[in-house]
């Protein structure tokens, strides 16, 4: 099973519609990004470290415009993360495990050379 078929099946089912309900609830028809009252609210992963174990913190409730904004966020948040475990298993490869020695400033114009070299 493929991540996105899992995740749309937990949506379907009795577990999400019960988290989904409180989220909902607690926001009281409140989109809580923009805090402006709405029609209709969505439910939104902060994260997804705890799918299918999400605490009422883990989510918020939000209007479609809001709900698009947060999952940029999210999405561009998660590439920052990954970059950054590259440039550091680079430089773990470079200057050793250690590392504590090197100039970070440096290392990561060495980083994006070594990048622009690649392709």
């Amino acid at each position: 099973m493929t991540w996105r078929e899992e995740y749309n099946a937990y949506i379907l089912s009795e577990q999400w519609r019960r988290i989904r309900i409180n989220v909902l609830a607690r926001a009281d028809g409140k989109c809580e990004a923009c805090e402006i009252h709405r029609a209709y609210l969505e439910v939104h992963h902060l994260h997804y470290k705890t799918f299918k174990n999400e605490s009422l913190t883990d989510l918020v409730a939000c209007c479609p415009e809001c709900h698009k904004l947060l999952d940029a966020k999210r999405e561009s948040e998660t590439f920052h993360r990954i970059e950054d475990a590259r440039f550091h298993g680079w430089c773990n490869k470079v200057y050793g495990e250690d590392g504590d020695y090197f100039d970070e400033e440096e290392a990561h114009e060495r980083y994006c050379a070594w990048l622009e070299n690649r392709t």
